[in-house]
């Protein structure tokens, strides 16, 4: 999804970015999170928040961008607990559904 999603610098040529472990480095600013999970794994906002504070803890000055302000509230909120077992049964019923 490099495209779809406007990740890839389209004004770059590739030897000016570089892309590593679920990072990309653009002009020697490193972006994280990239490439973390394929768009059909199931990637919960616990998950997002949990692996966002372990790069955060990492960096001297941390910039969030992207996303929505769901997963904003999961990163900084220390009161959301999102481990809630998927309920995959409800979720095959509704799947079958009409929208």
């Amino acid at each position: 999804m490099d495209i779809g999603t406007g990740k890839k610098p389209v004004d770059l040529a590739e030897s000016q970015y570089k892309t590593g472990d679920k990072f990309w480095q653009v002009e020697g600013v490193k972006i994280h999170m990239y490439d973390v999970v394929l768009p059909n794994e199931e990637y919960s906002s616990f998950q997002y928040a949990t692996e966002a504070k372990s790069i955060i803890g990492k960096i001297k000055t941390p910039i969030i961008v992207g996303g929505t302000g769901f997963y904003i509230d999961s990163l900084v909120s220390e009161s959301l607990d999102f481990r809630v077992t998927p309920d995959t049964e409800t979720r095959n019923i509704l799947s079958k559904k009409s929208i």
